[in-house]
């Protein structure tokens, strides 16, 4: 019993890790925000605190 649940967490594992790899691929220059939303550059936070910062 013990080594049928073994192979079944592998085998859940190994499915399950194509979907998290594509799920965090990022193309050149995109950010994750704090919001969960992908932006090219900076997020509208951070460009908003870069502004801030440099007046």
């Amino acid at each position: 019993m013990k080594t049928l649940m073994m192979r079944m967490a592998v085998v859940a594992f190994c499915v399950s890790m194509p979907l998290a790899a594509h799920a965090l691929t990022f193309k050149k220059g995109q950010v994750l925000g704090s919001d969960g939303q992908i932006y090219d550059g900076a997020s509208p936070a951070e460009i908003a605190k870069l502004i801030s910062v440099a007046k």
